[in-house]
C-alpha cells in the first residue's frame, strides 16, 4: 500500500497534463474531486460553462467537490525600445 503523499502525487501527475493542455488552449478546467483525489477533468470554453458544469456535477453527491481552474492570463511582451522606422 502506498503512502498518502505518493497516491496524491500519482493522481496529480495523471490529470495535470490534461489541465495544462486546456490552459495552453485558453480554456477552463473543471476538476471533480472526491476527497483528495481528482476523479475527472472537464474542459470548457467559458467561465459560465465552467460554473454550470460544476453546478450540474454536484448531483453526483456530497462526497464530490469541484474546482474551476481558469486559464492563466496571457503574457504580452511590449517592445518599447525606439525603432529606426
Amino acid at each position: 500500500m502506498h503512502d498518502l503523499s505518493v497516491i496524491r502525487k500519482n493522481n496529480r501527475r495523471h490529470f495535470q497534463a490534461r489541465i495544462d493542455e486546456a490552459h495552453n488552449d485558453g480554456k477552463f478546467a473543471v476538476v471533480a474531486m472526491a476527497g483528495l483525489n481528482v476523479m475527472d477533468v472537464d474542459i470548457v470554453d467559458t467561465a459560465e460553462e465552467a460554473r454550470n458544469k460544476a453546478h450540474l456535477g454536484r448531483s453526483r453527491g456530497v462526497a464530490y467537490r469541484f474546482k474551476i481552474l481558469p486559464p492563466p492570463p496571457v503574457q504580452v511582451e511590449l517592445n518599447l525600445a525606439p525603432s529606426a522606422t
